[in-house]
């Protein structure tokens, strides 16, 4: 009978599965292609209390640009043409709406007072961030289903980003950010994932 034996390793942020059966190595990154290992990558959470030099993260691009001007959009109720599209590297003031007047596809686990949904496309298939302003529960979604986060770190002390959130994101898929909060404004950031030696 033969034995597979498997572990596990952390690099950039990331949990990588090494399993071995018989002497063969494969190696994959836990994403949404693995429904089976879904539960997304994170610190132990009395970790993540901390303020904005708590983060292991390299998120010096999200901190200038969260620390600069976004632009105020208002979020759209329902699915259709989005009022409000994010791109990259510009925040967003998202505005959300009451959560009766918002139909999410996706229910949250920690629903708030307020609501929203935005539009996104990535230029090129890979990794990315989004990243908040204040505590809320996000979900992105496509036609298909809600696309499997990779991993998160949250440092709630932090006044200028409260959580980032890691997702695997195809080009040329148009995707739905939702969101529930409770506050009715939320500064909402979509980066590209970066090494973390990069400046």
């Amino acid at each position: 009978m033969y034995q597979a034996v498997t572990t596990a390793t952390r690099r950039r942020g990331i949990v990588w599965v090494s399993k071995v059966v018989v002497g063969i190595t494969s190696l994959w990154p836990i994403g949404a292609q693995f429904l089976a290992l879904a539960t997304p990558t994170h610190r132990p959470m009395e970790e993540m209390h901390g303020g904005c030099a708590s983060y292991q993260m390299n998120l010096e691009p999200e901190f200038r640009a969260m620390s600069g001007f976004a632009q105020p959009v208002m979020t759209w109720p329902a699915q259709g043409e989005p009022r409000a599209l994010l791109s990259l590297l510009k925040p967003i003031a998202a505005t959300l709406l009451p959560l009766d007047h918002v139909s999410l596809t996706i229910e949250p686990k920690r629903p708030g007072a307020y609501a929203g949904i935005v539009g996104l496309r990535i230029p090129t298939t890979g990794h990315y961030r989004v990243s908040l302003s204040a505590s809320a529960w996000i979900e992105i979604v496509t036609e298909t289903g809600r696309i499997e986060p990779i991993a998160f770190e949250m440092q709630s002390h932090c006044p200028t980003l409260f959580k980032t959130i890691l997702y695997s994101l195809e080009a040329g898929t148009f995707y739905w950010l939702e969101t529930s909060a409770s506050v009715d404004e939320l500064t909402i950031l979509l980066t590209p994932d970066l090494p973390a030696d990069h400046k």
